[in-house]
């Protein structure tokens, strides 16, 4: 606990308020404090039982908060900037939400004796600008296993994540939406395909999501260009309901 003292000694919420929120999202009936004593407390159990079974799309959408329609939302505070966003980088001291901009990558683990084989649905980069895409416990697409994210490569699909999370971070609320939409119906089509899927062999099975995540990673580069447009052309811009920045000097002559 002392190491952990010293790297989060500014306030004890900028971990402990993500386990609050992942288990009142999980177990609202609990009706856990979002305010404790300190690093120690015990008012958080190790692990909670969910109200109601957790689908695929609620643990999702879990990885994806940010504090929404609570007083703690991201979004809200005036260091949200002009276009709402719900992430604070280096030398802020803020909480962190769930969500947060130095992810590398998220995964849920799918085990169903109906499948062919276990599942594992990837997210790169930040869970909450990028899609959740299927594989199959089996040798990964290429491009998958590794990569520098010190370097850029076209060929590895994190930097084709990666490039429409770096322009939704910084325009977040004219960007964002769009990118949530499409994000969910490429996860919508990746579990319909799963669902449809159920009686291959597992080799088949592992063929069907490698060129399902291709699929993905293509609908993600053209998503990266219409995004890209619209970014250069700042007269399609708006900034967020409530930040925009005030005018500096005359507003009239």
């Amino acid at each position: 606990m002392k190491s952990l003292k010293a790297k989060e000694d500014f306030h004890p919420y900028f971990a402990l308020r993500r386990v609050w929120r992942a288990l009142s999202l999980a177990a609202p009936s609990l009706h856990l404090p979002a305010t404790v004593e300190g690093y120690e407390t015990r008012a958080y159990p190790f692990a909670v039982k969910p109200d109601k079974p957790l689908t695929l799309d609620a643990l999702i959408a879990i990885h994806r908060d940010t504090y929404g329609g609570t007083e703690f939302d991201m979004t809200k505070a005036a260091s949200a900037g002009s276009f709402a966003s719900p992430y604070r980088y280096k030398g802020i001291t803020n909480e962190r939400s769930i969500a947060c901009p130095i992810t590398g990558y998220t995964w849920i683990t799918q085990l169903n004796s109906s499948l062919p084989a276990p599942v594992a649905w990837i997210s790169l980069n930040t869970a909450r600008e990028n899609p959740f895409v299927p594989l199959a416990v089996a040798p990964m697409p290429q491009g998958y296993e590794q990569v520098d994210k010190n370097t850029y490569d076209p060929t590895k699909p994190w930097w084709s994540y990666s490039q429409v999370a770096a322009l939704s971070v910084g325009y977040d609320s004219a960007v964002n939406p769009e990118v949530q939409q499409t994000a969910r119906r490429l996860e919508t089509e990746g579990q319909a395909l799963v669902f449809a899927s159920k009686k291959q062999s597992s080799t088949e099975f592992a063929e069907t999501l490698r060129k399902n995540a291709a699929h993905s990673e293509a609908q993600w580069k053209e998503l990266y260009n219409k995004l890209l447009v619209k970014c250069c052309q700042h007269n399609q811009l708006k900034y967020a309901d409530g930040h925009m920045p005030a005018n500096e000097g005359k507003t009239s002559y």
